[in-house]
């Protein structure tokens, strides 16, 4: 499966490298992701989250509150503001559809629903 799942990656960011202010994972040289996730980075990502859903396309957010805000941590005494990157990040990230069995023909169409955001 993590071979489907790279190249559904792959094709994933040929659908979309045209989109401008979305950036994409990226996978260095040294390493294999398993690409159990497909997450991109995107200033407008609530917006867009909602033109998907209305679209038929589902998405997710994975960790939509940093770590250092969860009440797990709260003990540790971090506020917001402390860690500003991961406080943004969080209110970036979108997980686009990723599965094992998703095909080209999803992928068109949840890359096509993205451009008719714009």
């Amino acid at each position: 499966w993590n071979e489907q799942r790279r190249e559904s990656a792959v094709s994933y960011g040929n659908l979309l490298k045209e989109i401008p202010h979305m950036k994409f994972p990226i996978e260095p040289e040294w390493s294999r992701s398993v690409y159990h996730l497909y997450v991109v980075h995107f200033n407008n990502r609530d917006k867009l989250q909602q033109h998907l859903q209305e679209n038929g396309v589902s998405t997710g957010l994975h960790y939509p509150l940093p770590l250092h805000l969860q009440k797990a941590y709260r003990h540790l005494g971090f506020k917001k503001g402390d860690f500003p990157v991961s406080e943004k990040l969080a209110e970036e990230l979108l997980s686009l559809p990723m599965f094992p069995g998703l095909s080209t023909e999803q992928q068109s169409i949840v890359a096509n629903t993205i451009k008719m955001f714009w």
